[in-house]
């Protein structure tokens, strides 16, 4: 099966199960799904929306492939299996709450459904790791970190920022003093003025 073949009938299978379970409308999947987010849990919703972009992306790019075939193929086979798992929607109206229960999702705590195990389109490999996002901290609790130094900037070594080029300025200042005779360095010390 092609890229574009696999990516278009998947596509078309969740959709048409997002129109009969929850009701879901709008042009493509992209925008059924924004129909209905709010009664699907987030990894659902993530999982259908890469394989709408994947979609969009067979159709209309050429030479498409879809780099790892057998992960969109479980993919959508765990998106049509948790949608085919929801109670049909009444004509015309969305389902009040589309969220199934624990034992349905095969995504809750990395179970699969015992039922359908051993149906090659519905195994689900353990969910993906999700990075999960700080809790906010109020800014007087958060711990004070040092500023960040520019690299380049504020210091004299090398050709970099404006002290090295005031120093090497001062430099070429001195030298000229010297070899003019303004500064002289005789048993005294240091001294000043043209001798």
């Amino acid at each position: 099966m092609s890229s574009i073949e696999m990516a278009v009938r998947n596509a078309r299978a969740i959709e048409s199960l997002l129109e009969q379970r929850l009701g879901a409308t709008g042009k493509g999947l992209h925008e059924k799904l924004n129909s209905v987010q709010g009664h699907l849990p987030a990894d659902i919703v993530k999982t259908a929306r890469w394989i709408a972009t994947l979609r969009n992306s067979a159709v209309h790019q050429d030479a498409f492939e879809i780099e790892r075939p057998e992960d969109f193929m479980n993919a959508a086979s765990r998106v049509i299996s948790f949608l085919e798992h929801l109670p049909a929607a009444a004509p015309g109206q969305r389902a009040p709450s589309a969220r199934a229960p624990a034992e349905y999702s095969p995504f809750v705590a990395g179970l699969k459904l015992e039922s359908v195990e051993t149906d090659p389109r519905t195994v689900a490999p353990p969910p993906p790791v999700v990075p999960t996002r700080r809790p906010a901290v109020p800014p007087a609790q958060r711990p004070r970190r040092a500023p960040r130094r520019r690299e380049g900037r504020g210091r004299a070594e090398g050709s970099g920022g404006l002290v090295g080029l005031v120093g090497a300025l001062l430099l070429v200042l001195l030298a000229v003093l010297f070899a003019t005779g303004h500064i002289h360095i005789g048993p005294q010390g240091l001294g000043f003025g043209v001798q």
